[in-house]
Formats: structure tokens, sequence, C-alpha cells
């Protein structure tokens, strides 16, 4: 709570009903759905939460934001994908997509798909 807290404290934030939609890599279908959609120095941002308490490592950071931007921001420009690091109170955004983890979200998905269809 502390660390939301400290996070909202840091400036005016307005909050907007955040879009729902689903993304497809190959076989498999996601549903993507940020948790907030706030508006922060003017610009739109989908924001999705992180609780864990293990760290929110770059990996795991650059992963959630590519999710977000291909499934929203790709065709909306204006939004900013973001994840909030909850129990810190940081947020993490980034501009673009990196095509490495673009390719590492396709592999990802084709392997989960092939597993799920051998069980």
């Amino acid at each position: 709570i502390s660390g939301y807290r400290a996070f909202l404290a840091e400036g005016p934030k307005s909050f907007f009903e955040p879009p729902r939609a689903a993304l497809s890599l190959g076989a498999l279908e996601i549903d993507v759905n940020p948790e907030l959609g706030l508006v922060i120095g003017g610009k739109r941002h989908l924001v999705k939460l992180y609780f864990r308490t293990e760290p929110l490592t770059p990996k795991r950071t650059a992963l959630v934001l590519a999710l977000l931007s291909r499934t929203f921001c790709e065709k909306n420009p204006e939004l900013v994908p973001a994840v909030l690091d909850v129990r810190n109170g940081k947020l993490h955004t980034h501009a673009r997509t990196s095509e490495r983890v673009d390719i590492l979200l396709r592999g990802e998905a084709a392997a989960f798909a092939a597993m799920y269809g051998a069980v």
C-alpha cells in the first residue's frame, strides 16, 4: 500500500477505463487486460500492476510491455504501455517493442501451444 500511495502522490493523475483485447500469437490467443488507465503528464498510460515479492526483472518488464504494446499501442500510438511495481511505487514504460522480445514472445507461445495440444 505504501508503494502505491507513493506512486499516486508523485503528481496529478486521472483515471480512464482501460481497453481489453486479445492478442493472437500463432495458435495461441492471449487476453491482455491492463488493470489501470492513467493519464500522466497528458499521456494515456495502460498500466499492468506487479504485486509479487520477487523483484521485477528487466526481462519480465520487457515482456509485459511488449504484450501491451503489440495489443494496443501499435494501432493507437498515443497510448503508453506501462508496468507499475506496486511495492516500490516505480512505473516502467518504454517507447517501442524490441524485435528480439517479439521473437521470444512468439517462440514461447508456440512452445506452450504445442505442449498444451499434446496433453
